[in-house]
């Protein structure tokens, strides 16, 4: 048998979580070589080992397939019965995921006569209406994946749409505030001015009523002193007509 690289990744393998095995308690002696650890009750496989069985069993089956042979999937696990159903129909190989009869790998067509198992062991893939059953299970099978598409594509679009409205509704909100904003603040320069030219108009008056304050005071500090001009020469007339007076009593 002929090896080849299957590509197989241990990080893989373990981020699918294929290291972990059964219970502690339930296990098979048999099973000892190829477990590794014991991790809070449960059986940790080797990985290693894992990988270079999975990688042989590939070889084997890609052999037997080359050669034209049937296979035969079985999963009965509720766990493993819809993978086992998936990948069967796509490798157009037969399958059980429902209720293994015993002695049916054995004595096949006795036990398993009229049951799709039985039928799976007989070799019902060579017939005909074998054929035809696939190819309708493959068919059913696009068209409800064909089913799953749409909705997800619709709810895709519903979400796109809604995603649209809202990022509408939040851009008119934006513009909104903008305008409010840029309203607020034409009021605030309006405002500015208005303070500015009041206060111009303020500095003006004050400096006018300065000028003529000064104005008044000055011609008003005039006149006092030229009231107290002729105040003083007027005493200082009469003073002289006095002296003059007494000096031409004197003289007589």
């Amino acid at each position: 048998m002929t090896r080849r690289y299957w590509n197989i990744n241990l990080e893989e393998m373990m981020e699918a979580g294929v290291h972990f095995g059964h219970g502690t308690r339930k296990w098979n002696p048999k099973m000892a070589p190829y477990i590794s650890a014991k991790r809070k009750g449960i059986h940790i496989t080797n990985l290693t080992r894992t990988a270079r069985f999975l990688s042989e069993a590939c070889d084997l089956v890609f052999d037997a397939a080359s050669r034209g042979k049937q296979f035969l999937i079985v999963g009965t696990k509720n766990k493993a019965a819809d993978s086992v159903e998936w990948a069967a129909i796509r490798a157009r190989c037969h399958y059980v995921n429902k209720k293994w009869l015993g002695g049916l790998a054995s004595i096949g067509p006795g036990v398993g006569q009229g049951t799709a198992a039985g039928q799976a062991v007989e070799g019902i893939a060579r017939q005909p209406e074998a054929e035809g059953k696939i190819r309708e299970e493959l068919r059913e099978g696009a068209i409800e994946q064909l089913e799953k598409a749409r909705s997800r594509l619709r709810k895709v679009e519903t979400e796109a749409e809604q995603f649209r409205v809202n990022g509408y509704s939040e851009i008119e909100r934006e513009k909104l505030n903008l305008i409010n904003s840029t309203y607020k603040t034409l009021e605030q320069l309006e405002n500015y001015k208005n303070e500015t030219i009041q206060f111009e108009q303020q500095r003006a008056i004050n400096q006018v009523r300065q000028r003529v304050f000064q104005q008044a005071l000055q011609g008003a500090l005039g006149t006092l002193n030229s009231c107290l001009n002729n105040e003083l020469h007027l005493r200082t007339i009469s003073a002289n007509i006095g002296m003059l007076g007494t000096m031409k009593e004197i003289t007589d």
